[in-house]
């Protein structure tokens, strides 16, 4: 069979040929339709054209900018974006999944330019052998190819290879290129309404009364925190609350007002005059039996030891017990005359006068401070101490940081303060008028001294500097509270808010990041070289198929002779013989055949160089690389086994312990987590590639080999130059089995690498150790069962109060119903530990009301004889005398009101004196219209009892967690004693809570109405907790569970007050670490890894039940002389076969031309029929 003939190329030489080398032919010109092809340009693989290559640069750039701009956007806004743990899978696999992709495709770049690299060269100049048709870049493994490219300078191979390098390094770089992070990031600010601002005209300094003192009292010396809006400095506006379930804090720019004082010494110009008011003398009996006496405004009482001492009088209880008024003129740097004529403000003569008269420097407003003394003769007025005091306020911006309901309370935070301004008509005069109002009625001496731990003033010793600067501070830190008790106004104006969030979002790494950019930035270059430098235009068509390379070498006469009966040689002896001779690609055009031929032109030259001798001839070896073997396939197959087992073990060790790994630097460890495994994944996917690789080689030989094979399933074919799923599509149709689970195995190799991004995670685990800590006090049974040390536990009270009814936060170590010790680390921790919490259980003290419910007997309504007030009287008769009390048996009396209405009291049963630690319950609804009532009573007998509890504390500070709820073991209540506390009723809600009804100071009215003056203190706390007052009269048993469950609540604050010193004993607990990281396997990759190295190992099983390679190739067919070897001689280069021509046509046109129709090939041994002088077969094609 022969192609029609053609006429000469235009521009040949008339008798003679005109020989152009391959990178100079034009192709030529066809006059008519009837011939077999068109006319065309040389053929370039797709994958090396400038346009796929410029397409692939300008990808590898945009990513390259994409990243970057996602990294400066990172940085700014602390991530790219918001995501969701459920979609982890996302962002962990996708980059991987893409630079898988870029992989793939590359890898047909390198294929094409190793496989087409020698033609390129033959284009270009005469070649030696082992520089063209023996010269094979694709066997070698990429760094031995590499290696072989830079020493014979073969430049585009090189970088193609160090792309496709690259493009491993990508996938590997991937699996760690974006990560999830916990950032907290603000929210842009909300116009929001709700929260309180100032607002002068809501200011009344004759509203002010003693809670602000006590706030202070509480956070000063109850260790108390401050509230909302309040420190020891300032007041601040309360803005609302924006909150979601991400939320940490609040922010928004808040006014804050802060008052201080000015002050001087002032010096007395003459003695003073002095004298005295309300004095006299009264003697009663104080709670612990001692004996009182009040004398000449000077209290002094006696114990039982017989020791006279100073009597310290509480914050809250007026303490004024007649005084002295003082007149005196002062002066000081900046008044020159001040006249004061104060009164003192009870014991021990602490003296002010609001409104001296002045002649000063300035019309500012000023008051005077001072202490009475003596001078060392006796002199009443010349010892006395005096500051002219002048108070100050101002109004400034600042930038609030705040989040309410803390593990730790209500927290803010101010800073940036700009501004100082005034609020319209809002004086400093007033807000002292405020101060003025919340001390008045105070033991001053005494609170100063407890508001100011270090200020230890004494009454006979005045220090005038320590005085000024407790007086400032008290000052300061009163009007804080006073200020936003009094000037805060709700909804008024509306604030900005914003958010600080804690968001999972996510970021870029850095050293995954830049490496990955370098990496990039690299192919980008790369693919830019090879599309300017690198002209792969050197064929007339594709010779990855054996047809391909036969159609050319059908051309070649005279190189097929010099190879011919090379069949059965190695590569060694062919070099050996073709050492003398060079190679260049030419096209030939003449006037006497008028078809266009392209062929390899082989020139002899004398080359001197010495070439190894072969010794015996190679008949006996054949090409098997081991990884086609069935031992490498088998090794192959227990390299996947291992790797399941290997994952399997180390995911069971992750579960049961946390993790597999513990590591040291978090960062460090999620690069090598992520690059380890990707990089021992992409060395197993190349081992299997290279498995492929040389099963595609075979296939055609072993169709060959085992003859009668057709063109399609033998030369025609070529699976290496095909992207996976064509490949798999076209070796599914002609049912290469073999081919398809290779093919098979390699596209789940693309996935083992992406599954492999998400296997390990890195998390900050806990580490539980034993931790001792040491008991350092004890409750003071003492103080409630001695009746040489109970007292009205009036500090105690103020506790109670401020925490049940304005809602403080707990003093450290007393908790809701009961109390712990005080308690300190004994352990050593080291600061890089990283302690996150101690759990341990100690004992616990708590109070137990123990009520019964019992029914009074002989109730009347009677009218007291000796203040006319009509009263409830009952009796108990069942019960048994109980106290002290020299008048045996007497009936409880409750006041009844002139109008139908409910009430509830705790009532001491032997009244104060007379130490009975029981008490009686009385709660009810009276009708005085007609003499009716409906009465509940209980009789109380409470105690103190000791009960394990397990809580947890921060570390090393040991600071209660109030978010972890304590777990009471009840199995463990032990009683330690009775529990006898007089005046609770009188003294819990004290002492800013006053009666409004005339004459009746131990009933309370609620300001907002709860409760309307018929309860005392305790049912006040109870009621303003928020069981309603009708709930507790119509039913014993909701009275008893309200009244147990008050109780331990008070007493808990009570007992806090009462500590002494115990025996040092240690307690052990557990402590919480956070100083380690483990590396944990994730269960989901794990098994999706495994079942993907399953199905590898099970395509590879089934290359097994394939033909063998054994004995089919007697060489590696990589190379142009290799593959010219076995078709030297062969009928298949018959003209009749290939005519001539058919160089310029591809695959489907050959198809389509119908060559091969009705032709069977294969390979083998064939025996010439006149033998050579070794007397060997020769290895070539057959075709009949």
């Amino acid at each position: 069979m022969t192609l029609p003939p053609r006429r000469a190329t235009q521009g040949s030489l008339s008798g003679h040929d005109e020989v152009q080398t391959a990178s100079q032919l034009i192709p030529p010109e066809v006059p008519d339709q009837s011939e077999v092809h068109q006319p065309r340009g040389l053929w370039s693989p797709l994958f090396l054209r400038p346009h796929t290559l410029a397409l692939f640069a300008c990808a590898y750039l945009m990513l390259s900018i994409i990243l970057a701009a996602l990294a400066w956007y990172s940085s700014i806004h602390k991530g790219i974006c918001a995501v969701n743990l459920s979609n982890h899978y996302l962002w962990n696999y996708a980059p991987t999944a893409l630079f898988t992709l870029f992989s793939v495709l590359w890898s047909q770049i390198d294929y094409r330019t190793r496989s087409i690299m020698p033609w390129v060269l033959m284009a270009r100049k005469l070649q030696t052998a082992d520089r063209s048709v023996l010269l094979d870049y694709v066997s070698p493994n990429l760094v031995s190819a590499w290696i072989k490219a830079i020493k014979a300078k073969d430049i585009p191979v090189a970088i193609s290879i160090f792309g496709a390098v690259l493009n491993k390094l990508l996938i590997i770089l991937s699996t760690s290129l974006f990560t999830l992070d916990i950032v907290n990031y603000t929210t842009a600010s909300i116009t929001t309404e709700g929260g309180k601002s100032f607002v002068a005209s809501a200011f009344n300094a004759s509203l002010v009364n003693q809670e602000p003192v006590a706030r202070v009292f509480g956070t000063e010396h109850l260790e108390m925190g401050y509230t909302i809006g309040t420190s020891k400095k300032y007041a601040a506006e309360v803005p609302p609350l924006r909150n979601s379930s991400s939320t940490l804090e609040n922010t928004s720019q808040v006014d804050i007002i802060s008052a201080s004082l000015d002050c001087e010494d002032a010096g007395q110009l003459q003695n003073s005059s002095i004298s005295a008011t309300g004095t006299g003398v009264h003697i009663g009996s104080s709670p612990n039996g001692d004996n009182e006496t009040y004398y000449n405004n000077e209290l002094f009482f006696e114990n039982h030891n017989g020791t006279e001492t100073i009597y310290q009088m509480l914050p809250y209880v007026s303490p004024y017990l007649g005084g002295y008024r003082m007149r005196a003129t002062l002066n000081s740097s900046s008044c020159s005359s001040i006249q004061v004529a104060g009164g003192v403000l009870g014991y021990p003569n602490t003296l002010m006068d609001r409104s001296p008269t002045l002649n000063c420097s300035d019309d500012s407003y000023r008051f005077v401070f001072g202490l009475y003394g003596e001078t060392s003769t006796g002199e009443r007025g010349g010892g006395s101490q005096f500051l002219v005091c002048k108070p100050t306020y101002r109004v400034q911006a600042a930038n609030m940081t705040y989040k309410y309901d803390t593990s730790e309370g209500n927290k803010w935070t101010i800073k940036n303060f700009t501004g100082d301004r005034k609020l319209e008509n809002f004086t400093a005069e007033t807000i002292f008028e405020g101060f003025y109002g919340a001390i008045k009625d105070l033991n001053i001496t005494v609170l100063l001294n407890r508001t100011s731990p270090q200020a230890h003033i004494d009454p006979f010793l005045h220090d005038l500097e320590l005085l000024k600067s407790t007086l400032i501070e008290l000052y300061e830190a009163t009007t804080a509270q006073i200020l936003s008790q009094h000037l805060l106004v709700e909804n008024t104006k509306t604030f900005q808010v914003a958010e600080i969030r804690a968001q999972s979002r996510l970021q870029l790494q850095g050293y995954g990041l830049w490496s990955t950019e370098c990496a990039l930035i690299l192919l980008a270059v790369i693919s830019l070289s090879l599309c300017y430098s690198f002209k792969a235009s050197v064929l007339p068509r594709d010779i990855g198929s054996i047809t391909g390379l036969a159609t050319i070498l059908a051309r070649d006469p005279e190189f097929m002779e010099r190879i011919d009966g090379s069949g059965s040689k190695c590569l060694q002896t062919i070099r050996r013989d073709l050492f003398t001779t060079q190679f260049q690609t030419e096209a030939i055009c003449n006037d006497h055949d008028t078809t266009d031929v392209f062929r390899i032109r082989p020139l002899t030259t004398a080359n001197t160089e010495k070439v190894e001798q072969s010794t015996k001839l190679d008949s006996g070896k054949w090409y098997n690389p081991f990884v086609v073997t069935r031992i490498g396939r088998l090794c192959t197959i227990a390299i996947a086994v291992i790797l399941v087992i290997a994952l399997e073990s180390i995911y069971q060790t992750s579960i049961h312990n946390h993790g597999f790994m513990t590591v040291a630097i978090q960062k460090h460890a999620e690069y090598t987590s992520r690059y380890i495994p990707a990089a021992i994944l992409v060395l197993y996917s190349l081992l299997f590639s290279a498995l492929d690789f040389e099963l595609k080689t075979f296939q055609p030989y072993l169709n060959l080999r085992k003859g009668s094979a057709t063109s399609q399933i033998s030369i025609d074919e070529h699976y290496l130059g095909l992207l996976g799923l064509h490949g798999l599509w076209r070796a599914s149709r002609k049912k290469q089995y073999c081919i398809v689970a290779t093919t098979i195995g390699m596209f789940v190799t693309h996935f083992l690498t992406i599954i492999a991004s998400g296997l390990y995670t890195v998390t900050s685990v806990y580490q539980q150790k034993p931790i001792q800590v040491l008991q350092m006090d004890r409750v003071n049974i003492e103080a409630f069962s001695d009746i040489n040390h109970i007292s009205y536990q009036e500090i105690g009270m103020i506790a109670a109060t401020l925490v049940l009814d304005k809602d403080m936060d707990l003093p450290q170590w007393s908790y809701d119903s009961f109390i712990v010790p005080t308690m300190d680390l004994v352990t050593q921790l080291d600061k890089d530990e990283h302690c996150q919490g101690v759990t341990i259980t100690v004992p616990a003290t708590r109070a137990n009301a123990n009520c019964t419910v019992i029914i009074p007997s002989n109730v009347s309504i009677e009218v007291n004889d000796f203040n006319q007030r009509r009263e409830f009287t009952m009796d108990f008769d069942f019960l048994s005398i109980c106290g002290g009390d020299p008048r045996g048996k007497r009936p409880l009396k409750i006041d009844v009101y002139d109008r139908p209405t409910g009430f509830a009291s705790w009532n001491d049963r032997s009244d104060d004196f007379f130490h009975c630690p029981e008490y009686l319950v009385v709660a009810g609804h009276a009708y005085p219209e007609n003499r009716s009532w409906n009465l509940r009573a209980l009789h109380c007998r409470p105690y103190l009892e000791s009960i394990d509890v397990r809580i947890e504390l921060s570390c090393p500070g040991l600071i209660a967690n109030r978010k972890v709820v304590p777990l009471l073991d009840e199995s463990t209540r032990k009683t330690l004693s009775t529990a006898e506390v007089p005046g609770i009723d009188q003294n819990l809600l004290l002492p800013y809570i006053r009666s409004e009804l005339e004459g009746i100071d131990r009933y309370l009215k609620a300001s907002d109405g709860s409760f309307n003056g018929t309860v005392d203190g305790f049912f006040g706390t109870v009621v303003r907790r928020g069981t309603p007052l009708k709930s507790l009269t119509n039913n014993s048993e909701s009275l008893k569970a309200a009244v147990e469950d008050m109780y331990p609540r008070i007493m808990a604050q009570i007992l806090n007050q009462n500590r002494v010193k115990a025996d040092p004993k240690i307690y052990n607990g557990t402590a919480q670490f956070q100083n380690r990281f483990r590396l944990v396997q994730n269960g989901a990759s794990t098994r999706v890894l495994q079942a993907l190295l399953v199905a590898m190992a099970l395509c590879i099983a089934a290359t097994l039940m394939g033909r063998s390679t054994k004995g089919v190739l007697p060489k590696n067919p990589r190379s142009i002389a290799a593959v010219a070897s076995l078709l030297a001689g062969s009928s298949l280069l018959h003209d009749d076969i290939i005519p001539p021509g058919s160089e310029w046509l591809s695959d489907e046109e050959l198809e389509c031309r119908e060559l091969f129709k009705g032709l069977a090939f294969s390979i083998g041994w064939w025996k010439d029929e006149d033998m050579d002088i070794d007397g060997q077969e020769s290895v070539g094609f057959s075709s009949a």
